[in-house]
């Protein structure tokens, strides 16, 4: 086999930080522990032996590439409706490439009609129109979504992707986002739609929604520690929108049609739950309402899209574990709606760099784990199969055995979001189970910092 934008608000970078779980001690390393071993050799050679035999080596993350050593994702995928794909970092170059090339994948090779990220969703759509019928410069749609993370040219690359082959395979595939962060475009619709079915009503929209926008648009928008009486007007407004709408629905369905209404009403359900999220917004509690709010997001996705769409997920490791170790997670919501219709992949990576916010947004380095114990990470053993890119099929480790039962662990897994702590490397790891977690891993040996476009 081969060898192996300025500082964010401190709302975004709770909500991209991903895992900070702290151990008992900060310190990385590199190369041989203090015996002068290699910490790769101490890995078990049945475990090893296991993995050469049952992973599958890939041949590049190069999307433009031949996509045939991709053929394992078709067992691995199955019947599923939805495959998500996760990454152990917002800022590794190699996830972003090698998603976009099982993107490619599944489009061509198992009829998938959409792609959906971890970003906001109106603002998603605005990339789907042109990625679906080329209005206006993708460039701007992509800085659009408000997320520096996916602002790079391996994500520009992908929308330039879309828009070509939808174009020359007369395809409808469609670029979407499920994240309900960023509620403003959200009320835009809504009002907008108002103005034009029911102009004389418009003034009772906008009124309801002037408490929250407020805090929307300001800089801070510290909602969370809003006086009470504040907290509960916004939060009436925001609900007496989403009542009126379902109050009218005959009404403005006749004047709109159906899809029409659905599209706007989900809009107005976004804002609800950026409300909720923003009122709620303290530490995993966020993350446990965000989560909720995306998996549903994706449940509408599929029944505003059709019984015959396929949806591939693009989001972090964190939202995408079907587990919910570090919360409840989006993947714990959608596997339990979902069942077989599902497919989650995980990413990770031995070392690197990456993009993230240390002092700034900034390319940082990411050692190797810790090498006092190395069995003691996931890591580590896929290192050991001395090969990169490398796909492994989870469903196959059999509890209790040699060869592969370490898969079940307890052991640490990389995480780390949009934020990282150089001088506390082993903060960014995580006690799990990963046979829970995903039906997948892929593995990169080493990360290279995504390829960052201006984030003004």
């Amino acid at each position: 086999m081969r060898p192996i934008y300025v500082l964010l608000p401190s709302l975004l970078l709770l909500i991209l930080s991903g895992c900070d779980l702290s151990s008992s001690s900060d310190s990385g390393s590199s190369g041989t522990d203090s015996t002068g071993v290699d910490p790769i050799e101490q890995i078990p050679n049945a475990a090893t032996d296991w993995l050469k035999e049952n992973g599958h080596a890939l041949d590049t993350t190069d999307p433009e590439s031949n996509l045939d050593d991709l053929e394992p994702l078709r067992q691995i995928v199955g019947d599923a409706r939805v495959v998500s794909l996760g990454e152990a970092t917002h800022g590794t170059s190699e996830f972003f490439r090698m998603k976009h090339r099982i993107l490619r994948f599944l489009v061509k090779e198992m009829g998938f009609t959409a792609f959906a990220i971890e970003a906001s969703m109106p603002a998603s759509f605005k990339v789907n129109e042109h990625v679906q019928a080329g209005t206006g410069n993708p460039d701007e749609r992509l800085e659009g979504l408000g997320f520096w993370v996916w602002n790079t040219q391996e994500v520009l690359n992908q929308i330039r992707w879309m828009r070509d082959y939808n174009q020359a395979q007369n395809q409808n595939v469609g670029f979407y986002g499920f994240d309900m962060q960023y509620p403003k475009m959200a009320m835009e619709v809504v009002v907008d739609f108002i103005d034009e079915v029911d102009p004389d009503t418009v003034a009772t929209v906008q009124n309801h929604y002037s408490c929250y926008r407020t805090y929307v648009l300001s800089e801070s928008r510290d909602y969370e520690n809003a006086a009470d009486s504040t907290l509960q007007r916004c939060r009436e407004g925001v609900e007496a929108v989403s009542q009126l709408l379902d109050e009218e629905r005959n009404v403005y369905t006749s004047r709109a049609g159906e899809r029409r209404f659905s599209f706007v009403r989900q809009h107005a359900r976004v804002v609800a739950q950026s409300e909720r999220s923003d009122r709620l917004n303290r530490g995993n509690n966020h993350e446990n309402v965000r989560d909720s709010a995306m998996a549903r997001n994706v449940q509408w996705l599929l029944d505003y899209l059709g019984p015959d769409s396929k949806i591939v997920l693009w989001a972090h490791n964190a939202h995408v574990s079907e587990a919910g170790v570090q919360y409840t997670s989006m993947g714990t919501h959608l596997d339990e709606s979902l069942g077989e219709n599902l497919a989650s992949i995980g990413f990770s990576f031995l070392e690197g760099r990456a993009n993230a916010v240390d002092r700034g947004i900034e390319a940082v380095n990411v050692p190797t784990p810790a090498n006092s114990s190395p069995t003691s990470y996931y890591e580590y053993y896929f290192a050991s199969a001395d090969a990169s890119p490398f796909l492994l099929d989870l469903r196959l480790a059999q509890k209790g055995t040699d060869e592969s039962g370490w898969l079940y662990g307890p052991k640490q897994l990389r995480s780390i979001g949009a934020v990282y702590d150089p001088d506390h490397p082993k903060r960014y790891f995580y006690e799990t189970n990963l046979v829970s977690e995903f039906d997948a891993m892929i593995y990169i040996e080493q990360s290279t910092p995504s390829d960052l476009l201006r984030f003004d």
